[in-house]
């Protein structure tokens, strides 16, 4: 799948991503939605925008899904290539200290750390880079099966 973050948010791509992203019984934040550019990408992350821009991001989507206190933020990034998209990966696992496979997901390896309240996900399917930071949990097991429920629905999607 390439992402065209020219499009509007309402397009085929777009909309079937974001309808896959929402859990059961979730609801899309649509005011929260965004898509933007490497250049764009500054104004919404703290810190590590330059990284992903060096290593080739050329657009991407946000989707905010929540349910009560549990929040989702789901960043679906497009970096040209599946080498670009995998040097992005490989560069998160050399920032985080503790990660861990999530189990019985389509897609190998997703990788989860822990955090507060819930933990920060991420995958590559072709030529993107998914990122996943939920939270509002009171368990792992249950944040890491949403998380698990969310890459398998959107790994779907790529692959339509």
């Amino acid at each position: 799948m390439t992402l065209r973050c020219d499009e509007p948010a309402e397009s085929v791509p777009f909309a079937k991503l974001r309808a896959a992203a929402t859990l059961p019984g979730w609801i899309e934040r649509t005011d929260q939605y965004r898509s933007f550019t490497a250049k764009d990408f500054y104004s919404l992350v703290d810190g590590e925008a330059a990284i992903h821009e060096q290593l080739g991001l050329q657009c991407g989507i946000g989707i905010t899904v929540a349910s009560e206190a549990k929040l989702a933020d789901i960043y679906i990034e497009d970096f040209g290539s599946p080498s670009h998209a995998n040097a992005m990966s490989a560069m998160k696992k050399k920032s985080l200290s503790d990660l861990k496979n999530i189990p019985h997901v389509k897609v190998s390896p997703a990788l989860y750390e822990e955090v507060i309240g819930g933990c920060i996900a991420f995958w590559v399917k072709g030529r993107c880079y998914v990122e996943m930071a939920l939270t509002g949990y009171t368990s792992l097991d249950s944040a890491t099966s949403d998380a698990a429920t969310l890459i398998d629905s959107l790994a779907a999607v790529f692959t339509k």
